[in-house]
């Protein structure tokens, strides 16, 4: 999964695929290695990896709704299988994973939607942007502190 995002990344770069490629590359190694020495440790440094890779793409333009959609899914599935192949309760994490993975796609898509509707700026958009920037925060400080 993690060279499937990192090889659709470079491959519909408009510019700089080679480039963007060795960024998601070290990211894949840094994922096998890890996983192979069995050390989570190596997870989040692959994942940014990988995140600076897409970062670099969606700056360079041309990204589709559907890829971005399809991604972030990517990258759910990713951190989750990663973590799941280091667990012992597999059948639980492997619904998690699943079920994160599409949550994360249909979320994103929906965001993307939004986020090209164009809509007048204006005090009570403002405060929904702030209102829903700290729920985010809130749910994934939830789920960070649950996990621990």
């Amino acid at each position: 999964m993690a060279g499937g995002i990192a090889t659709a990344c470079s491959a519909v770069a408009p510019r700089l695929g080679s480039e963007l490629g060795a960024l998601g590359g070290a990211g894949v190694l840094l994922l096998a290695v890890g996983l192979g020495l069995r050390r989570s440790v190596t997870v989040p440094g692959a994942l940014v990896l990988l995140g600076g890779q897409y970062a670099a793409l969606l700056e360079l333009g041309g990204v589709s709704l559907l890829f971005g959609s399809l991604v972030s899914a990517g990258f759910v599935l990713v951190a989750e299988l990663s973590f799941f192949s280091l667990e012992h309760r597999r059948a639980r994490a492997l619904l998690r994973a699943v079920g994160l993975a599409v949550g994360a796609a249909l979320l994103g898509a929906g965001l993307l939607a939004v986020s090209r509707v164009a809509v007048t700026r204006g005090v009570a958009i403002e405060g929904l942007g702030v209102v829903a920037a700290v729920l985010a925060v809130g749910v994934l400080a939830r789920l960070a502190w649950r996990d621990s």
